[in-house]
C-alpha cells in the first residue's frame, strides 16, 4: 500500500510549483482529474483538491469518496460547491454585495491548518479583498467551524468528520494561493499535510 497523499490536479502546471521540493516527494503523489475515476483510492491516505475539480467528476465517484471517508482516510477541498457529491454538502452561498468589513477574516477556533499562520496577512492579496473567499460552503450539522468572514455570520472553513475520516472544507481560492508571499503559501501547505498526517497539535 502506497499511503501517500493524492493531490488531483485541474489544470496544466497545478502541482509544479511544490514538486522542486525534496520533501514531497515520497509524500505527495499528483494525477490528472481525468485520472480519477480508475484511480484505486485505497492506496491513499488522504486527497487534495483544488478550487478546480470538476465535480462533476466527484459526483461520478461520490459513492466512493464517502467510502474513502468512512474507512478512516482525509480529504481536503478548496473552492465552491456548485454539485453536492454526498448528501452532506449544500451548494455555495455568496456574500451579497459584501463590505471591505465583511471580508474581514475570523479565526473562530485553533486548527493545525493554521498554525503560525497570520490571518492578517489572508485579508488581502495586492491590496484586495476577497482573495480568500466571498462566501461560504454551508458546514453540515455537528462540523467543526474553523474560519468565517462577515462578524462570523459565514462560515469558510470547516471540518467534518466521518466515522474515523474527515472532510476539511475551504470555501473559496485555493488555500495555498491566497498570500502574498510564497514562503507563507508553502507554510500554509505544509500544514494541511501536516493535518493529514496527524500532527498531534492537531
Amino acid at each position: 500500500m502506497k499511503e501517500k497523499i493524492l493531490f488531483v490536479t485541474s489544470i496544466p502546471n497545478q502541482a509544479k510549483r511544490f514538486w522542486d521540493r525534496k520533501e514531497y516527494e515520497n509524500i505527495v503523489e499528483a494525477i490528472s482529474q481525468y485520472e480519477l475515476e480508475n484511480i484505486d483510492l485505497k492506496e491513499y491516505k488522504a486527497i487534495i483538491f483544488s478550487m478546480y475539480i470538476d465535480q462533476y467528476i466527484l459526483c461520478n465517484i461520490g459513492n466512493k469518496l464517502k467510502e474513502f471517508l468512512e474507512n478512516g482516510k482525509k480529504i481536503f477541498l478548496n473552492g465552491h460547491i456548485i454539485k453536492p457529491f454526498f448528501k452532506e454538502l449544500k451548494t455555495f452561498i455568496p456574500m451579497k454585495r459584501p463590505t471591505l468589513e465583511e471580508f474581514k477574516i475570523i479565526k473562530l477556533q485553533e486548527h493545525l491548518v493554521y498554525k503560525n499562520i497570520d490571518i492578517e496577512k489572508l485579508n488581502k492579496r495586492k491590496g484586495v479583498a476577497g482573495f480568500f473567499s466571498r462566501g461560504g460552503n454551508p458546514a453540515p450539522k455537528g462540523a467543526e467551524h474553523i474560519i468565517a468572514v462577515k462578524q462570523k455570520e459565514v462560515i469558510v472553513d470547516w471540518e467534518y468528520r466521518i466515522n474515523n475520516g474527515s472532510l476539511y472544507v475551504h470555501s473559496g481560492n485555493d488555500l495555498w494561493t491566497c498570500m502574498e508571499k510564497e514562503e507563507d503559501n508553502y507554510a500554509l501547505f505544509n500544514n494541511i499535510i501536516n493535518w493529514i498526517q496527524g500532527d498531534k497539535d492537531e
